[in-house]
């Protein structure tokens, strides 16, 4: 079961993302805290945690999940924490740890935006593939690819690039895949980034997972 701190970095993480990192944008927080899988008292202890701290305003609407702005505290504290998944932040354990923590309301964490794709099976599509290869080119991608980050779809794409690395590290083909899946746009932006520097095997898997 995930902890509050864990709770609350994946519902900042979804305000960020449905907000493209807009302190002006009103988002949900009831509606990102359904699409997550987290039950109320749970979304309310890390809502809590994030107003407390700075990382989002409330809307002062009289409901138990209100409407909320993402401040510049809570949009750094996102991209700090996806730039470095394996480093705990200031607010945040590792994002490596929080990945795939546990559950919430019976069901195991569904991560991705309105805008991405979640998946499963067809782990195949990396049959063949040298997933130990594939986790250092990752990461050699994702180094490349940070000073070039200029957008919120940027930053969430080497977020799943990380997961992704993640995923190969651990032999782990279905994770490599689910992670892959779920880049979105930013995808392409990442294998120009990758046949830019010449990682083959990185690019091969980019290319599977945007049907290239």
């Amino acid at each position: 079961m995930a902890g509050v701190r864990e709770t609350a970095f994946m519902l900042l993480k979804a305000v960020y993302e449905s907000s493209h990192g807009d302190c002006q944008e009103l988002i949900s927080s009831e509606d990102a805290a359904r699409r997550l899988g987290i039950v109320q008292p749970a979304a309310r202890g890390a809502l809590g945690y994030l107003i407390d701290r700075g990382l989002v305003r409330d809307s002062r609407e009289m409901a138990a999940l209100p409407h909320v702005f993402i401040t510049g505290s809570g949009v750094d504290a996102v991209e700090d924490a996806l730039a470095r998944p394996g480093i705990p932040t200031q607010h945040f354990p590792a994002v490596q740890n929080i990945i795939n923590i546990g559950t919430f309301n019976g069901g195991a964490i569904q991560q991705g935006t309105s805008r991405s794709t979640q998946v499963t099976g067809h782990a195949g599509s990396l049959s063949g593939m040298d997933l130990t290869k594939l986790a250092v080119e990752f990461a050699s991608l994702r180094a490349a690819a940070l000073p070039q980050a200029s957008s919120p779809e940027h930053f969430s794409a080497i977020g799943r690039l990380s997961e992704a690395q993640i995923g190969a590290e651990a032999n782990d083909a279905s994770k490599v895949q689910q992670a892959l899946s779920s880049l979105g746009q930013a995808g392409r932006w990442l294998l120009s980034t990758s046949e830019k520097i010449g990682v083959g095997l990185a690019t091969a898997a980019l290319k599977t997972h945007l049907n290239l």
